[in-house]
């Protein structure tokens, strides 16, 4: 199953209630898929819900189980689109998708055998005059279309030699977390 395909709307959730939670779907009028979730060593009862809402009432939906079944966020695909969101208080973070994740720090999900993680993209800024860069700071430069790193140690010499012109043609890209140690 391609979870990021372009046709498929769903809420991915858990919940310490599984029986209510399952029980509130099913008289939703949803088609459920349960599955296990695997965190910090523990395994957990999780479930995704498919159905054929509207985006606001999707949203609802995933409002209400927040709030009804003590769940901080949700997962939540919307269809049309290719990504997936952290879902929490209206707000919605993009998420990348990935089989077989060995990274602990990432909630695993597994049906059938395949496991998969969903891992929160990172958010760019781009930078437009030298006055948005600063010494210390880590930039991507595309090249050969490859996003390289590259910190900046000399911003006076280094615009000149190589971001003023990045910046002109928009290969610069500046992660929003980005910390400067200058």
């Amino acid at each position: 199953m391609n979870l990021l395909e372009t046709n498929l709307q769903y809420i991915l959730t858990s919940s310490s209630n599984m029986d209510a939670l399952l029980s509130y779907i099913h008289s939703s009028n949803c088609s459920v898929l349960p599955i296990k979730g695997f965190y910090q060593n523990k395994w957990e009862d999780s479930v995704m819900i498919f159905n054929e809402l509207s985006k606001f009432e999707l949203n609802n939906l995933a409002n209400f189980i927040m709030k009804n079944f003590n769940q901080d966020s949700v997962i939540i695909k919307y269809k049309g689109d290719n990504t997936a969101y952290s879902y929490s208080n209206n707000n919605k973070k993009e998420l990348d998708y990935a089989l077989y994740n060995t990274n602990a720090e990432n909630i695993s999900y597994i049906h059938n055998g395949i496991s998969f993680s969903f891992i929160e993209k990172p958010v760019y800024t781009k930078p437009i005059n030298k006055n948005d860069l600063k010494v210390g700071m880590t930039v991507e430069l595309l090249n050969n279309n490859k996003w390289l790193e590259k910190t900046i140690y000399d911003l006076d010499k280094e615009w000149k030699e190589i971001y003023e012109l990045f910046i002109k043609y928009d290969k610069i890209r500046i992660k929003l977390d980005e910390k400067v140690f200058s």
